[in-house]
């Protein structure tokens, strides 16, 4: 699953690092790794802002009526971030 939009807010903390995206006026969640393994990839509240487009690949959520995602790999800026690099292998 690949959902391209609009970030409107960057959380890197506990349980898991998350991004909020807006994708044509509906609001994404998309959830990172935990904090240490997103940071390790990289990815901190540094590289990304509220503005910035963003590329997330992952699963979507089962439940189809949630707007949410669980992203091994994000694109910002240009910049690939692997926050799970097997499997982010894999895509």
């Amino acid at each position: 699953f690949q959902l391209t939009g609009v970030i409107k807010e960057v959380y890197v903390g506990n349980p898991h690092a998350t991004i909020d995206v807006d994708v044509d006026g509906a609001i994404w969640r998309v959830e990172l790794a935990p904090p240490s393994r997103t940071i390790r990839a990289g990815f901190t509240e540094d590289v990304a802002k509220p503005g910035d487009e963003v590329i997330a690949i992952g699963n979507r959520s089962q439940d189809e009526s949630e707007n949410r995602m669980k992203a091994v790999r994000v694109i910002v800026n240009g910049e690939t971030y692997d926050v799970y690099p097997r499997r982010a292998a894999d895509i």
